[in-house]
């Protein structure tokens, strides 16, 4: 592995690991006890979505479309559809604008 590779893949699991924390600060599910990895299909298609410069929306379309998926613990329909409303969704998004403003950039 080249040293640009390894620093690039260092850089990405920082930044993984960073919106992680986002998420379970957050916890829409309620998750609380639960495995640390119980967000990172989330966590995976948001920062997909960062790193792919999409727009606000792309990202939060990331989040409301990765709760959606998250049925096979309990999760229903009508929880994934208040979480992307913006009461509870803007002020996460806020929170991920400014950590990802403030990340620094990739190798």
């Amino acid at each position: 592995m080249s040293a640009q590779n390894a620093a690039t893949r260092r850089w990405y699991t920082a930044r993984r690991r960073e919106l992680r924390e986002l998420l379970w600060e957050w916890d829409p599910l309620g998750l609380m006890g639960a495995p640390v990895d119980e967000y990172d299909s989330l966590v995976d298609r948001m920062l997909s979505a960062l790193i792919n410069r999409r727009d606000d929306d792309a990202v939060a379309a990331a989040v409301v479309e990765g709760l959606s998926y998250m049925g096979d613990e309990g999760y229903s329909a009508a929880s994934a559809d208040r979480h992307s409303q913006p009461a509870e969704l803007d002020p996460f998004l806020s929170r991920v604008r400014q950590w990802w403003r403030t990340a620094p950039p990739s190798p």
